[in-house]
């Protein structure tokens, strides 16, 4: 199956931006025909490199892990999602309390 976006307002107004969206089973990687496409969802289903490919995105990801400014970096984001959910938590439930 295939996805485009499509406008809400007007179901017939489609956005011409050429992208789909493909959605798979990570867990099913041993049923997939294409070889480099089972060992990617392999990869990210068991974190198990078996190709080419998966092996340098093994290897980019551990670097990434070792680069301090990047983990700094992918830290303070999560914080500030947490802090926002949290004032997005703190909202709804005042909005709740007033009605």
């Amino acid at each position: 199956m295939r996805f485009r976006n499509i406008c809400t307002a007007d179901g017939t107004l489609f956005l011409d931006d050429k992208s789909y969206k493909v959605f798979y089973n990570v867990g099913a990687y041993g049923k997939e025909d294409e070889p480099e496409l089972s060992a990617l969802l392999q990869y990210l289903c068991e974190r198990r490199a078996t190709s080419g490919f998966t092996q340098h995105i093994d290897a980019l990801v551990e670097k990434a892990k070792r680069n301090e400014k990047f983990r700094s970096t992918i830290i303070e984001r999560v914080r500030s999602r947490a802090r926002l959910k949290t004032f997005s938590d703190v909202d709804s439930k005042s909005a709740k309390a007033d009605t």
